[in-house]
């Protein structure tokens, strides 16, 4: 409706302001730029002196990307190339992913991997290797990264908080690069790594630096195993297992990881930077969205990544938008146009805005009454802002006044 503030429909849409949007589109080309001499467009990260005009043309790009390379405490490494060598060496008999051949359930949702398989198998390998690394990683819904490494033949477990916005695939990497690391400080003669990660063990077998999404890290496990190399080890896929007392652990420790407050630093390029730019730029429009607030929505919401779907008769989700939106056809709504005089309830005599319409007008008592006790029963604190986020409740709130006629 007409005088619908905009910061509410960037709120309820779960959209980012244009001007956010923007840079980090230009922030994520930016950094493909970085170190890519050979790209025409590099030139613009690059300060000039055009002798012919006597002006020293500073780029304007450059402080923009130092500024999101700072704020993030990201030095980025150099941009070299990196080309396989499969399958010369290759890491075929040091990486197993051969109990894939076993399972036929792979594709499927059903268990892939019987319980009593492992304890005997987890067993062979203790006998051969001596040491089991467990790995692990965890990425959380809102974009908290973690890793963690478990060994208790020597007494290893370690917990690594990374920067938000990581994929899972680093986050796995990360663990395994780590559990190597752990196994050489140790000085291990032998060990046997197990990850839940099928696609990353694929990239190291095979030393897929051109497919994989982060070639990098990739590079740094296999320099890595060669500094173990000729010990014998072990790279194990195996499916997470909650009934297995390691596995559990381990998958435990990797979503406590990133908990921790502190964040360990890792080796970036420009594929990790640019994963880190989404949070960076949420991170901004929340601090924008809690300094200047402009609207009464603004009070009421936190942004969102996710719109809510209500998923009923249009004419019921036009009333809860614009009871949510703050923007209605009440009295106060009309007044706030120049169509109603003065705003006030025809029933109450108070300014009929949506507050007032949900949690005073005497027009609604019976659903009120209604609405309080289904959160009585489901322990839920009455207020306005829980009201308008229950789906029970704005159903029926909706469904009443399209009922009894209520313009919203």
């Amino acid at each position: 409706m007409k005088g619908t503030a905009l910061y509410a429909l960037l709120g309820e849409c779960a959209e980012i302001p244009m001007d956010l949007r923007r840079k980090k589109i230009l922030i994520k080309y930016l950094l493909k730029l970085h170190n890519n001499t050979n790209n025409p467009a590099y030139d613009i990260l690059t300060d000039q002196r055009l002798y012919h005009l006597q002006i020293n043309n500073k780029s304007v790009y450059l402080p923009l990307l130092n500024s999101y390379l700072q704020d993030n405490n990201i030095s980025l490494k150099s941009g070299n190339r990196l080309f396989s060598d499969y399958p010369w060496p290759s890491l075929d008999d040091n990486v197993d992913l051969s109990t894939l051949k076993d399972l036929t359930l792979a594709k499927t949702d059903l268990t892939i991997c019987s319980a009593s398989i492992i304890p005997p198998f987890i067993a062979s390998l203790r006998t051969s290797h001596g040491n089991v690394i467990y790995v692990d990683g965890s990425v959380r819904e809102e974009g908290k990264v973690g890793a963690a490494v478990l060994c208790p033949e020597i007494d290893i477990k370690c917990f690594f908080r990374l920067p938000d916005g990581l994929s899972i695939y680093f986050a796995e990497a990360f663990a395994i690069l780590n559990g190597i690391r752990c196994a050489l400080n140790k000085k291990c003669d032998k060990f046997a790594i197990i990850s839940d990660n099928m696609r990353v063990l694929e990239d190291i077998k095979s030393s897929n630096y051109s497919h994989s999404p982060h070639p990098f890290i990739i590079h740094q496990i296999r320099l890595e195993l060669l500094k173990h190399a000729p010990k014998p080890y072990l790279i194990k896929w195996l499916p997470g297992n909650k009934y297995q007392t390691d596995f559990k652990l381990i998958d435990t420790m990797a979503k406590e990881a990133v908990s921790k407050r502190t964040t360990d630093s890792i080796d970036f390029t420009n594929i990790e930077a640019i994963q880190m730019i989404d949070e960076w730029i949420w991170k901004l429009w929340t601090e924008r969205w809690t300094q200047k607030v402009s609207c009464a929505y603004q009070s009421l919401f936190l942004p969102t990544k996710k719109p809510l779907f209500w998923d009923l008769p249009r004419h019921q989700e036009i009333t809860i938008n614009r009871l949510r939106l703050l923007q209605s056809k009440l009295k106060a709504g009309l007044h706030k146009i120049g169509l109603h005089e003065t705003g006030f309830c025809d029933f109450c005599g108070t300014t009929d805005n949506s507050y007032h319409f949900i949690m005073e007008c005497t027009a609604i008592n019976p659903i009120r009454n209604k609405l309080k006790s289904h959160f009585a029963q489901n322990h839920r604190v009455w207020s306005f802002q829980a009201i308008l986020n229950d789906l029970f409740a704005m159903t029926h709130i909706s469904k009443y006044a399209s009922v009894s006629k209520i313009s919203i």
